[in-house]
């Protein structure tokens, strides 16, 4: 059993800001998977982090009323309109975690269901043998929503979101300087990005 704030100077970020487009706009984080809401997974596996606080868009009294803590928007104390992806949601939580006394955000989507704490104990124990700002997970494949973030790219990630048209997620990473982090276990990052997707994985 692992305990509570394991990790002190670390926050934890769940992504449910996107607009679920491939589930007819459904609210992923707030749609059941195995009768939970899909968002619990990925809040529960973040959960050795010193707090957890969700990034949403929409339905934010639905967040809060469920799950009992802090809910930002994309906007949330900066200058970025809402939707404008995953990027605008991890600036306005490292402008949080900044407010708050933490130095790293970790960031976790929504729709990663078999997510587990091995994730954040992994990219930890990365960034204490590395002076990189920037942690990325792959599993082969590069998982950009899946970082961890020193809270010294607060400045360099809001002036890159309001001069740049591309705002993907690697063309900003490309700019600072990252590192990998591998993993082996490819289910981890599992998302579910349709209703026929969910279906079979709750088989």
């Amino acid at each position: 059993m692992i305990d509570k704030d394991v990790y002190p100077q670390l926050l934890g970020m769940v992504l449910c800001g996107g607009r679920g487009t491939r589930m007819n706009g459904e609210d992923k984080g707030l749609t059941l998977f195995h009768q939970k809401p899909m968002a619990s997974y990925p809040i529960k596996a973040l959960s050795c982090c010193a707090e957890v606080i969700i990034n949403a868009n929409r339905n934010q009294d639905k967040y809060k009323k469920h799950f009992r803590m802090t809910v930002l928007n994309d906007s949330s104390d900066t200058n970025t309109a809402n939707f404008q992806g995953p990027l605008a949601g991890m600036l306005a939580g490292l402008r949080y975690a900044k407010k708050n006394g933490y130095s790293w955000l970790i960031t976790a989507p929504c729709d990663a269901p078999f997510i587990t704490a091995d994730y954040v104990h992994t990219m930890w124990q990365a960034s204490q043998q590395s002076h990189e700002k920037i942690f990325m997970a792959s599993d082969g494949f590069r998982q950009p929503v899946f970082s961890l973030l020193h809270t010294d790219i607060y400045s360099p990630l809001g002036h890159f979101l309001s001069q740049s048209e591309n705002k993907k997620i690697l063309v900003f990473y490309q700019q600072i300087g990252y590192k990998i982090v591998h993993f082996e276990n490819s289910q981890l990052f599992t998302n579910i990005n349709s209703h026929q997707e969910k279906a079979q994985h709750e088989k």
